[in-house]
């Protein structure tokens, strides 16, 4: 039996809410084989960030105020090439980047930490995203 009080409370909106807009990622290939085996992982990290943009109707990027990537092979931690990426696709420099590296859960924490961010009322919207190259790394 189910009280009627407890699903309101559960379905009720709160500033709080955390809300996915998004949720896009790159082909899965081989490396040194597969179709993406020339692309450099900022290229890849651009294609999303743009998809992404143009999924979400409206979305101005200079409204995203952190973006966490994940990565684990990248030169001086990813940090340079995510920027590239960002700004290739219209990101501000004022819109905060940092990188997550933990091996194998590197775009996991980098997804997850968002959530969190805006749950905690730390930031209002952001991008979590993974970006390596098995192929270039």
């Amino acid at each position: 039996m189910f009280s009627r009080r407890g699903i309101t409370s559960i379905l009720a909106e709160a500033p709080s809410d955390v809300v996915v807009l998004s949720s896009l990622r790159t082909l899965i290939c081989r490396a040194n084989l597969g179709s993406l085996k020339d692309a450099f992982p900022e290229e890849l990290l651009a294609s999303v960030l743009k998809a992404t943009i143009d999924s979400v109707p409206n979305l101005d990027p200079s409204i995203i105020e952190d973006v966490a990537v994940g990565v684990v092979l990248s030169e001086l931690g990813g940090s340079e090439t995510a920027r590239m990426a960002m700004n290739n696709v219209g990101y501000p420099n004022t819109t905060s980047l940092y990188t997550v590296s933990l091996a194998c859960s590197s775009s996991l924490q980098a997804i997850s930490v968002v959530p969190y961010l805006i749950r905690t009322g730390t930031i209002s919207r952001g991008f979590g995203a993974g970006m390596e190259s098995m192929t270039r790394d």
